[in-house]
């Protein structure tokens, strides 16, 4: 398992680098945003921890190998949550 440091960088899922993801992500981006209201309210803390980390990446995706792939993800990505 490789970690964030000055010699490696973060990098996108390799399922997410795919033409099936986006269409996913595209397909689900009304469910996945009422899933992510829903948690905004009954895990706060949480929610807002994930948004923090969601805006970082946008304001600086060359902190990930290929920015270019993190910024189309981060665009079709509507839930501040990496696992349902």
């Amino acid at each position: 398992m490789s970690r964030q440091t000055p010699k490696y960088k973060l990098q996108v899922s390799a399922g997410l680098r795919t033409a099936a993801a986006a269409d996913f992500l595209g397909a689900t981006a009304e469910t996945f945003a009422l899933i992510g209201a829903i948690l905004s309210i009954i895990q706060p803390d949480l929610y807002d921890v994930g948004m923090e980390g969601l805006k970082v990446l946008y304001r600086d995706p060359s902190l990930v190998e290929t920015p270019e792939i993190l910024r189309e993800v981060l665009n079709l990505w509507m839930v501040p949550f990496s696992g349902l």
